[in-house]
């Protein structure tokens, strides 16, 4: 991963907060912009779904990882994934797909122990072009499995403010 800016966040709702801050809104001024804003924003998910089809060997439309394909005008995009597929390799892949056109872009992950059971979340992650945002349970998962998500002697912890 080419990660210049590592940020933790030390719980949920700080990594909320700090994920809305970081939302990119677009506005757009005519139908024709709101338009080329959803092409552009499909044509990410696909590609998104072509790396996850490749990587892991798996059929279009799979539950595991979960591509959401609902969009929003935030430069977002969001997937759910396992931790059998929480992988250095896709999040790399992912991350490489944050360039040129989709520079503004940035992809949601959240990592599930089950992700079909919507009760055993670990964690989740923002990746950028160049950083990635995670909360500190996640981070710690990171951690132990020896995925590099930047350099963690420079990371910004957030804390909640007393």
């Amino acid at each position: 991963m080419k990660i210049k800016n590592l940020i933790i966040a030390s719980k949920d709702s700080i990594f909320d907060q700090a994920f809305s801050e970081r939302t990119i809104v677009a506005e757009f001024k005519s139908e024709e912009e709101e338009e080329k804003y959803a092409m552009k924003d499909n044509d990410l998910i696909e590609e998104m779904e072509k790396v996850q089809m490749e990587l892991f060997q798996i059929e279009k439309n799979a539950y595991d990882p979960c591509l959401n394909w609902d969009w929003w005008p935030n430069h977002t995009r969001y997937v759910e994934v396992s931790l059998d597929k929480y992988t250095q390799e896709y999040l790399d892949a992912l991350q490489a797909l944050l360039k040129g056109k989709y520079k503004k872009w940035r992809i949601q992950m959240i990592v599930y122990g089950d992700h079909m059971d919507g009760k055993s979340m670990i964690g989740s992650l923002s990746i950028d072009h160049d950083t990635v945002l995670i909360d500190r349970a996640l981070y710690g998962f990171s951690v132990w499995r020896g995925i590099q998500l930047g350099n963690r002697k420079k990371a910004v912890w957030l804390e909640e403010e007393e």
